[in-house]
């Protein structure tokens, strides 16, 4: 089993209204993960706190992942539940969802 880190980060970009993972979170991992598995879904308004998705591996590990400023925000799409892991690292940032306000 590879070691996990104890976080990965995802950014909330209130300018373009969605999740966005930070490429330097997983810049030092051995093992990337491959898929998120959702805990929201579109229409879902969510809450301060609230797990938004678990990053998964293929050895089956999983890490449940939130992100800061998206309380009170609904979600309007999930753009992807298959990851790209090779360019997890890289820049630009890839799109998990997008949000709303109301």
């Amino acid at each position: 089993m590879p070691d996990l880190p104890v976080s990965i980060t995802v950014t909330y970009s209130a300018a373009n209204r969605q999740l966005e993972v930070v490429p330097e979170s997983f810049e030092n991992l051995d093992v990337l993960p491959f898929t998120v598995d959702w805990t929201i879904a579109p229409g879902d308004v969510v809450a301060a706190g609230q797990v938004l998705g678990t990053w998964v591996w293929r050895t089956g590990e999983r890490l449940d992942f939130r992100a800061p400023g998206t309380a009170g925000k609904r979600v309007t799409e999930l753009l992807t539940n298959e990851l790209l892991p090779d360019e997890l690292p890289d820049d630009p940032p890839q799109i998990l969802a997008r949000f709303a306000d109301d």
